[in-house]
């Protein structure tokens, strides 16, 4: 991503200019992560792995804090579908304002913000930190429709993997990450 694009988006909150994109850069990775939590209206809705929960946890921890601080000013809602371990459970338990959920085995990683934003976190295996990520605001469906929730981690730059071929072939079958994220929030919020 250009540093003027990444200005762009933060400038207006997200919301331009209209991109599908993979970030290699881990300051702009990070610097995207904490402005949304200053540009949030709505809310969050993520579902986070092991890896995903201990990086934010150790490395943003000004963010958590903040965002819980926001959630009373702004009325946010911040969900999080998480797996809960021995190893996890005392820092899930000090959140006080998210709507958390486990799942067993979570792997992989994607956040949606007020509805509208997609990001997903790539990891090398054993790395705290990640490598790569996946970010798209854009309203057009069919652009992220190659993106679905990926489990696992990356070793190699993203467009290095892609079988254009495969994805020629079989592009109508594929979900679109939204919809999969609202049926997941579907069945796992259901009061």
């Amino acid at each position: 991503m250009e540093d003027s694009t990444l200005t762009e988006l933060k400038e207006s909150k997200h919301r331009s200019p209209e991109i599908t994109d993979v970030i290699y850069d881990f300051n702009q990775l990070e610097e995207l992560t904490l402005d949304s939590v200053n540009v949030v209206e709505k809310g969050f809705d993520t579902v986070w792995d092991k890896t995903m929960f201990n990086y934010h946890f150790t490395y943003l921890q000004d963010g958590f804090k903040l965002l819980e601080k926001l959630i009373e000013e702004r009325y946010l809602r911040v969900r999080l579908i998480v797996d809960a371990t021995a190893e996890n459970i005392e820092q899930i338990n000090s959140i006080k304002s998210y709507d958390i959920r486990h799942l067993d085995n979570v792997r992989g990683n994607f956040g949606i913000l007020d509805g509208r934003t997609y990001m997903i976190y790539f990891f090398n295996k054993d790395t705290e930190k990640p490598e790569q990520g996946f970010f798209s605001n854009s309203r057009n469906q069919d652009e992220i429709r190659v993106m679905t929730v990926c489990p696992g981690e990356v070793a190699t730059k993203m467009q290095e993997d892609v079988d254009r071929s495969c994805y020629e072939s079989n592009k109508h079958k594929m979900l679109k990450p939204r919809t999969v994220a609202e049926k997941i929030a579907d069945m796992i919020f259901k009061d």
